[in-house]
């Protein structure tokens, strides 16, 4: 029963997360999560053998809505396409940058499969 308080509060922050992202830089929204996921484990600091489920309730509810405004957003910042560079989308998209010396149709990104 511990666990299921760190699933509860997702499915009701998540559906929440696009309409903060209109509000907010996605930046902004996974820094307040790691915010939230690492006061959750200040929480917990001084967890002992005497600790009892209840008493991780509330750190595991912070944990969950950090969670939630981690991953979504990172998710969704990650897909978006970069502004300026053709069809290219997140980290992996510097493997597509034309290389000195190759002509622009050797590019691995200009071969359509």
């Amino acid at each position: 029963m511990v666990l299921a308080w760190t699933g509860l509060p997702q499915l009701l922050v998540i559906p929440l997360v696009p309409w903060l992202m209109r509000m907010f830089d996605a930046r902004w929204l996974i820094a307040a999560g790691f915010a939230l996921f690492a006061l959750s484990n200040f929480m917990n600091v001084t967890i002992s053998l005497d600790v009892a489920a209840d008493q991780l309730l509330l750190p595991n509810i912070v944990r969950a809505v950090g969670q939630a405004l981690v991953l979504a957003p990172l998710t969704a910042a990650l897909r978006r396409p970069r502004r300026g560079r053709g069809q290219e989308f997140g980290l992996g998209a510097d493997q597509c940058h034309a290389q000195p010396g190759r002509r622009p149709s050797a590019s691995p990104c200009s071969r359509r499969s």
